[in-house]
């Protein structure tokens, strides 16, 4: 199994054990997709959740860091993924940015909007979708699951939605 550096271990963030990692990968957030990570001799693993980010760094919390002075010892650990999993989340990533722009159908035909960005709260992909009615622009979350999209044409860059999914969230 190959490995490759996505990350470095900077230092403490708090008492609780957590750390602040600088993220080697773009966009930072995505080495979640690449869990567990190792150190550089592959004998330690970490399954980092991520708390907060900000730009390049992110705030982890992890079970086996319990507290500040367990932290402050891996400053300077460099983090490695195994280099299959960076791939597959770098294709999610470049299938994810394709949706943008896309058309957004319900199932009886009408526009829903289209779609703005992709955003990620820990359960599944989101498509945050605008659209402009009578009352002005309009903003919905769709989730990227199969119980509310019927089918994805690339083709004609579309998304049709299923006919039970014609409840939408406003933001």
């Amino acid at each position: 199994m190959v490995q490759t550096k996505v990350g470095i271990i900077t230092r403490a963030a708090g008492i609780k054990g957590d750390i602040w990692l600088k993220s080697l990968i773009l966009p930072p957030e995505n080495i979640t997709r690449l869990m567990p990570l190792s150190d550089e001799t592959g004998t330690r693993q970490f399954d980092f959740i991520l708390r907060y980010s900000k730009k390049s760094l992110l705030r982890c919390g992890e079970q086996t860091i319990i507290d500040r002075n367990q932290a402050e010892a891996l400053a300077g650990t460099f983090l490695y993924a195994d280099a299959d999993k960076l791939l597959e989340a770098e294709e999610q990533n470049d299938a994810d940015s394709n949706y943008q722009g896309f058309s957004v159908t319900r199932a009886d035909g009408t526009m829903a909007g289209t779609v703005h960005k992709i955003v990620n709260y820990g359960a599944s992909d989101i498509l945050q979708c605008v659209t402009a009615d009578a009352t002005g622009n309009m903003e919905y979350m769709i989730p990227l699951i199969d119980d509310f999209i019927a089918s994805v044409n690339k083709d004609d860059k579309s998304i049709h939605l299923q006919p039970t999914s014609d409840i939408f969230f406003e933001l």
